[in-house]
């Protein structure tokens, strides 16, 4: 075989093998959910919501992505160069409010570092009908209160 043969060969080899990592990668990662794919539950409603960021000290991104089998969920992400986001529990800090009731979540990411993200979830107690408006209050994060009040 010739050398420029050989290096044909290596090259055709080498671009097969991105390709075969890049179908891999793509198929086998985590689906982003959005909002506006108009995500349903079992009451089939769609959750249209946008994204509300407060900042301050702390960046706060908060998205409600869907809402299925009585449980809103919500992605959130922290972003801060000056506060060290380990010392934080959003299970205690955070509060979804609607229809005169105040709910803690069941679940919440634990967050460190400066960026986090993860989903917070609320159990409504309603497989029938999410909330047409909500408001997802923060406390105590690096103020007193951060609100976020759909739509």
């Amino acid at each position: 075989m010739e050398k420029t043969e050989k290096i044909l060969l290596l090259g055709m080899a080498g671009l097969i093998l991105i390709g075969i990592i890049t179908v891999f990668s793509t198929s086998t990662g985590s689906q982003d959910v959005s909002p506006e794919e108009g995500q349903s539950g079992q009451s089939g409603q769609s959750f249209p919501f946008d994204t509300k960021i407060d900042e301050g000290r702390v960046t706060v991104e908060l998205t409600p992505v869907k809402f299925e089998d009585g449980k809103i969920y919500f992605e959130i992400k922290l972003n801060t160069h000056s506060v060290e986001l380990s010392q934080f529990n959003l299970t205690e800090l955070t509060s979804l409010e609607f229809k005169g009731k105040e709910l803690k979540p069941i679940s919440a990411p634990g967050i460190g570092s400066h960026h986090s993200s993860g989903v917070i979830i609320f159990d409504t107690g309603s497989n029938k009908n999410a909330p047409d408006r909500f408001t997802v209050k923060i406390r105590n994060l690096d103020s007193d209160e951060r609100v976020f009040t759909w739509p």
